[in-house]
This record gives C-alpha cells, sequence and structure tokens, in this order.
C-alpha cells in the first residue's frame, strides 16, 4: 500500500474513533437523564462508526483484505477484537435486509421498539420482541437479539485511537 494512502487511512481511522466516542460520551450522559430516544440516537451513531472502524479493519471487499490485514499489523489490533462486532456489524450494515428478514421471522409483527431495562428486568420475555434493547447496567445493546458490547467495543476504540496517534506521530507519508 502506497505510504500516503496508509497514513491518511490512520488519519481516517483516528477521526472515526473521535466521533465514535462522543457518541458514547453523550450516549452515557442520556441516560442520567434517562432520554431514552436519545440514548437511542447515540447507540445508533456510535455504531454508525464502530461499524466504519470495523470495515476499515476487516473488509468486506476482498480486495481490499490486504489493507485491513496491514491496518490490524501496524495498529496492533488482535484477531479477536471487539471491533470485529460479528453478528452485530451485519445487523448495522444492513439494517433493511435485517430488519425485513427479522419482521418476516416474527410470528406476528408486533414488537417493542425500545426498551431501557437491566437485562433481567423483562424476565419472561422473548428476545425477538424487542427490536433495540440497551441493558444500561451492562451496556450490551441488543439489535433484533444480537447482542453488542457497547462497553466493550468502546474500551477497544480507546485503545485503537491511542494506537493510531501514536503510528501517526512515528510514521511521515512525504
Amino acid at each position: 500500500m502506497d505510504k500516503k494512502i496508509l497514513y491518511r487511512t490512520v488519519e481516517e481511522l483516528r477521526q472515526q474513533c473521535r466521533f465514535a466516542q462522543g457518541a458514547f460520551q453523550s450516549l452515557r450522559l442520556r441516560l442520567n437523564e434517562l432520554d431514552q430516544e436519545r440514548v437511542f440516537l447515540y447507540v445508533h451513531a456510535f455504531l454508525g462508526h464502530a461499524v466504519m472502524i470495523s470495515r476499515l479493519l476487516w473488509p468486506a471487499r476482498a480486495v481490499s483484505a490486504e489493507r485491513g490485514e496491514l491496518l490490524r499489523k501496524e495498529l496492533s489490533v488482535p484477531a479477536d477484537s471487539a471491533l470485529r462486532m460479528s453478528g452485530g456489524r451485519e445487523e448495522v450494515e444492513r439494517f433493511d435486509e435485517a430488519y425485513e428478514d427479522w419482521l418476516l421471522a416474527l410470528p406476528e409483527a408486533d414488537y417493542v421498539d425500545q426498551n431501557l431495562m437491566p437485562t433481567g428486568t423483562m424476565a419472561g420475555s422473548k428476545a425477538d420482541v424487542f427490536q433495540r434493547s440497551l441493558d444500561p447496567d451492562m451496556m450490551v445493546f441488543q439489535l433484533r437479539g444480537q447482542p453488542i458490547p457497547l462497553r466493550k467495543v468502546s474500551d477497544a476504540i480507546r485503545v485503537l485511537e491511542g494506537a493510531t496517534q501514536q503510528w501517526l506521530r512515528t510514521h511521515q507519508p512525504w
């Protein structure tokens, strides 16, 4: 990969990390205010940036696989990183198709759009009854039953941002 392109890509990763961290901080603030709609707004904002980070590190296109491998190596991203977002990434990336598939799989198109309660609170309810569910204690978000550990993803993003800053300080593309 060309040094300038690599440098710019690492800069973009750093920027996406900053955006994601800003969304996560806003999410935590909204949790304290019990503003449910804004909580989910910031969950989705955070996930959007987290997916962009994930795609830069683990590209969907085969032709871009080398870029992902190089970035993971240069920035010391472990193969089992929470940034991979297995399962949850697909739900966010293909939101429309995943939503449609989920609706078609429901016995009835009757569900709760937003649930903001600890997991055990709704004992007896099936997970597929909620489109969006956030356990504010554990910071685990479930999108149509697919769990995404927000705190773990956020922690991995914080580490990645530090790695991008260090990398940018020690490499010059020109």
